[in-house]
């Protein structure tokens, strides 16, 4: 915060010594920075904030049966940004946490319980 107040100083500064052009293209300059600092970590932080509720989800936990997405496997790991899933043939898919949060399904059987880990049945459709 500090920073922010020391860069406001040193631009009335400059406007008061009558430089007031070049403190106009360093508040523009410094806009236009932090604009595109914003603009890369936005999908960090998507999937960051994803994957706190995908932590938090007492549905979405390791050993589950999911499909998400086109990935179809048992969960192994979730982290902060993105988690892991071990498909039927034995491959590990890294997938982002915010593609995992827009749309997964957990696998049942009609009675309810998990599908086991080797299962090979198809997922159910949402009724």
């Amino acid at each position: 915060m500090s920073v922010f107040l020391w860069f406001g100083v040193v631009l009335a500064l400059l406007k008061i010594l009558g430089m007031g052009e070049i403190a106009a293209s360093l508040g523009t300059a410094t806009g236009f920075v932090a604009l595109g600092v914003s603009y890369a970590l936005s999908n960090m932080l998507a999937d960051t904030v994803a994957g706190v509720y995908l932590l938090r989800d007492p549905d979405f936990a390791p050993g589950d049966r999911v499909v998400a997405g086109d990935v179809t496997g048992t969960v192994r790991t979730i982290e902060l940004r993105k988690s892991r899933f071990e498909t039927e043939s034995g491959d590990v898919v890294v997938v982002a946490n915010s593609a995992v949060e827009k749309k997964w399904t957990k696998r049942v059987e009609p009675d309810g319980s998990a599908v086991p880990s080797g299962d090979d049945g198809a997922a159910d459709s949402p009724a």
